[in-house]
Order: C-alpha cells, then structure tokens, then sequence
C-alpha cells in the first residue's frame, strides 16, 4: 500500500462523515462528550 491509496480512502471516509454529520448527529455527540468530561472531573475529586 502506498501513500496515494492511504489518501484516497481517507478522502472518501471524509465524503461519507459529512454526508451523515448534520446538526442533530453533531449535537448530540457534543453532549455526550460533555458529559463524559464531566464524568472524569468527578473521578478527579
């Protein structure tokens, strides 16, 4: 495997997140990565 194949199936994975990647899919995993540093900080007290 060279690098121009490493390239081209990261350009088409990139084509594929954005087409599923609306606001509601983003929203909804910035809520769950907030809730899990909240999580962590918890562990930390």
């Amino acid at each position: 495997m060279d690098i121009n194949e490493i390239a081209a199936r990261y350009d088409d994975y990139k084509r594929n997140f954005y087409k599923i990647c609306t606001v509601d899919f983003a929203a909804n995993y910035l809520r769950i990565g907030q809730e899990l540093v909240q999580w962590l900080k918890s562990l930390m007290k």
